[in-house]
């Protein structure tokens, strides 16, 4: 981190030494710092999508759900075939209970990389949480994960 911080003060207005401290420092657990240094690079480059978006993942974690929300769709409006950020939104509307609009988000990031297995394993997991079981079913098997027939319970 030491690095980082004096890259930091040696070229104050690169934003890839910020981005990078933020997406270290939410490795490391620490999301508040990590906010702090992904509002560095936003402030300096408002349009940079992965900013805002790594942003959203530090808010989430910290179950700060509706500013998460927001930094996903700023992500969105930066870069509308970003789809990471359109399932982090989907996993922020489904911890919000905005259950219908988090399949829209998901079902939009899934249009962008039909072959991602992590939005696929993600819109399984809300389809089960809507008692939606062969949805979920079709979902879990899409994500690479083998076929799934059926749960008992």
């Amino acid at each position: 981190m030491a690095s980082f911080d004096q890259a930091g003060v040696l070229n104050p207005q690169d934003t890839r030494i910020w981005l990078n401290r933020g997406i270290a420092l939410a490795d490391w657990g620490k999301h508040e710092a990590a906010i702090a240094s992904f509002d560095q690079v936003i402030e300096r480059e408002p349009t940079l999508a992965q900013a805002w978006n790594s942003r959203g993942s530090s808010l989430m974690i910290l179950e700060r759900n509706k500013e998460a929300l927001a930094s996903f769709d700023q992500a969105i409006a930066c870069n509308p075939n970003y789809d990471k950020a359109w399932s982090n939104r989907g996993n922020a509307l489904t911890n919000l209970g905005r259950h219908k609009a988090a399949l829209k988000s998901f079902a939009k990031a899934l249009q962008i990389s039909p072959d991602h297995p992590e939005i696929w394993f993600n819109q399984g997991c809300l389809l089960m949480k809507l008692e939606k079981q062969d949805d979920a079913i079709a979902s879990f098997n899409k994500n690479g994960c083998g076929k799934i027939s059926g749960f008992s319970g």
